[in-house]
């Protein structure tokens, strides 16, 4: 599991290498006068989306990569955090109730892309907080606004939550 700051963060391959899961999060709409809510991007063709997998199929060049395993991160644990956050998130089309803010305060409710990793890493394993694991010298803006995002128990299932 690896996660790189400013961008996304991804499981390990596939056995061919793919990629299992990758997430990438960031405002609903184009328009930063009106960004709307923070949704999940990933799979969409936004400029987040392709920027972030741009950084994952460079290896992080440019970017500071944090290897999760060695942390004691589960696959299994992060995806189920994964569909968690996304299914409170939303998508552009169907999003959830947390603001996008480019620069979150993590007290009003609202959160950035590095706020929606932070509560994947977070819930991939609970007492983990994202400070703890951040690189020391690393400044990602709003990766500590956690709190505003997937916290709570997913919607049930035919909303957002695929079942």
């Amino acid at each position: 599991i690896q996660m790189i700051w400013e961008s996304s963060l991804s499981t390990e391959p596939n056995n061919d290498g793919s990629v299992r899961e990758r997430y990438s999060y960031g405002p609903q709409n184009s328009d930063m006068l009106n960004p709307g809510k923070l949704v999940s991007l990933t799979d969409t063709g936004t400029d987040t989306d392709i920027d972030d997998k741009r950084s994952w199929d460079e290896g992080g060049k440019g970017v500071v990569v944090v290897n999760l395993t060695y942390q004691g991160f589960k696959d299994d644990d992060i995806i189920a955090s994964g569909e968690n956050v996304n299914a409170q998130l939303g998508t552009q089309s169907d999003p959830g109730q947390t603001n996008y803010a480019a620069v979150p305060n993590g007290l009003s409710g609202n959160a950035n892309s590095n706020s929606g990793a932070g509560a994947v890493v977070e819930g991939g394993k609970p007492g983990t907080k994202i400070e703890d694991i951040r690189p020391s010298g690393v400044v990602a803006v709003g990766d500590g606004a956690t709190g505003s995002v997937g916290t709570a128990p997913p919607p049930p299932c035919g909303t957002r939550l695929r079942c």
